[in-house]
């Protein structure tokens, strides 16, 4: 192998860390309750009617009196588009519409036993994302598919010692799939067009959360919940560069340390038909300083690859209302802020650009049965303009800003048995 088709393969490994620096708030998926979603999530850390509250709190299971299950969907569309300033000087087409449709499922069970105690079951996805751009696009050489799913299985248990109080603690199991794709321009080998780069991997990882529900008042609930640091060890991610002549596979390994989350949140009813909602939640995302990664097999004498970030703590603020309009309807709406995580633009990527952003939500829930009830709820999410400057292997730099939105669907079903 030659010492020019060495280069590309410990760069197309390199970008593996970019891949994982841009893993921040801006790309964490919070839609695991149909229900949560018509208020954006605002007080889903003291909610005691809804199972699919066990993500935000594990304490949720144990208001529950009998065996209990919420089943959900939601559809996730939207339109972001590159927009060059005039300061781009990478070569190629103009950004398309990068978002995809995508399916996000969840499923919470509730399950009382003896007269304090529940057992709980939560599948969700907690992360997950396509971005897809053009193979000619002027950015190719930063990125074309990125792709990205983080599934996560949750048992836990609830004990409701009295009628005020209400303790959780649980395990959290998060399979990781990755799949990321981009060009390599084969100028560097003295040949003539791209080559491709692709890079695939998959983890499990493992940790902890707990919580607290409490009523001081008959209408107030409290809810404080912890989620603990994971850490997902990548230990067998390909990389492979085919195109023009050159087909080369190379592994390597790194491990990417998924901070610690806190959530709070406050209920308060102000009739008997009508509640009030708050939710505060951070993240501490500035632990994150480096990403390292390290190749199974040096290569023209490199064995590792670092990579440097900035991120800052993320908060995200959430407040809604929800109406009992009658014994069938109740009516929700919410807004919320989510901040980013990445400030500089030299640190944003466009694999997936990080910005702030603003929920609208609204939704409603109708009791079919007794013991069927039937959710939806729409939710639009507006993307603050992200400036990104990213330099390309060829030197070549794509500044400009990312604009656009993202809109939720969600549909799904609470189940008494």
């Amino acid at each position: 192998m030659s010492f020019s088709v060495k280069k590309i393969v410990v760069f197309a490994v390199a970008w593996m860390v970019c891949l994982m620096t841009c893993q921040g708030a801006g790309f964490s998926i919070l839609e695991q309750s149909v229900t949560g979603m018509g208020r954006s999530l605002a007080g889903m850390a003291a909610e005691t009617r809804e199972p699919s509250a066990l993500y935000f709190n594990p304490a949720a299971g144990g208001w529950h009196d009998r065996p209990t299950m919420a089943v959900g969907t939601h559809v996730l569309t939207g339109n972001v588009r590159f927009h060059n300033t005039g300061r781009t000087t990478a070569q190629g087409k103009k950004s398309g519409d990068i978002i995809g449709t995508t399916l996000i499922p969840n499923l919470a069970l509730v399950l009382p036993f003896e007269e304090q105690f529940s057992f709980n079951m939560t599948m969700s996805a907690t992360s997950g994302t396509a971005t897809n751009y053009s193979s000619k696009w002027m950015g190719r050489y930063n990125a074309i598919d990125t792709e990205i799913a983080v599934i996560e299985l949750n048992p836990s248990f609830s004990w409701h010692p009295c009628e005020r109080l209400a303790v959780g603690v649980g395990v959290l199991a998060q399979y990781a799939d990755l799949y990321i794709k981009q060009a390599v321009p084969l100028a560097i080998l003295g040949g003539r067009g791209d080559a491709k780069v692709k890079m695939e991997g998959d983890t499990w990882a493992y940790g902890f959360n707990f919580g607290i529900m409490f009523k001081p008042w008959e209408k107030t609930t409290l809810g404080l919940s912890y989620r603990s640091k994971m850490d997902l060890n990548y230990d067998d991610v390909t990389a492979e560069v085919k195109g023009a002549g050159v087909h080369v596979k190379r592994g390597a390994k790194t491990t990417l340390k998924m901070p610690p989350s806190v959530n709070f949140g406050i209920q308060q009813g102000l009739t008997d038909a009508w509640r009030v909602m708050l939710d505060i939640s951070w993240t501490r995302w500035s632990k994150m300083k480096e990403m390292k990664i390290t190749l199974k097999e040096p290569l023209a004498g490199i064995s590792s690859l670092s990579e440097t970030m900035d991120w800052h703590d993320n908060w995200r603020f959430a407040l809604g209302t929800e109406y009992d309009l009658s014994d069938r309807w109740t009516l929700r709406f919410g807004g919320a802020f989510d901040q980013r995580t990445v400030t500089a633009h030299h640190n944003k990527v466009a694999k997936l650009p990080d910005s702030n952003r603003y929920w609208i939500s609204c939704g409603a829930s109708y009791q079919w049965t007794e013991n069927l009830r039937v959710d939806f709820a729409i939710t639009h999410i507006f993307f603050h303009p992200s400036e990104i400057r990213q330099i390309d292997i060829t030197g070549g730099q794509i500044h400009g800003k990312f604009v656009g939105y993202t809109n939720l669907v969600s549909l799904g079903m609470k189940y008494d048995f």
